[in-house]
């Protein structure tokens, strides 16, 4: 499974060419992404902004910032901020792979990433 991060989702939201490569790479999976990653996209983004975001989750699944998700953060020293702790711990909690444009997240031991 692919999580798109939330730097890969303002590509795709921006229409940016970077995103053709995430999305030949992700095209025979399902979009998903973190309750993480959604939250700092609508946390930053004006009304209009907003609208767009809500229109780009809808079709996605989302994994929650759960149980697993926080045991596994707790056993995990994450070298980078919190908020990628938390991105980074719930893709390990789910065997996931990351797909980011952000290249801390490339030190978290275990965590499978792919960078754009």
């Amino acid at each position: 499974m692919y999580v798109l991060d939330s730097s890969v989702l303002i590509d795709a939201i921006q229409q940016h060419p970077r995103f053709n490569t995430v999305a030949k790479l992700i095209r025979s999976s399902p979009a998903v992404t973190t309750s993480i990653s959604l939250h700092e996209l609508l946390d930053g983004a004006d009304e209009r902004q907003r609208k767009v975001i809500e229109q780009v989750a809808q079709g996605m699944d989302v994994l929650p910032h759960d149980k697993e998700a926080v045991l596994t953060a707790r056993k995990t020293k994450t070298p980078i901020g919190k908020g990628d702790g938390l991105i980074a711990a719930i893709c390990l909690a789910h065997n996931a792979t990351l797909v980011t444009a952000d290249k801390g997240f490339q030190r978290v031991p275990g965590l499978k990433v792919i960078t754009v």
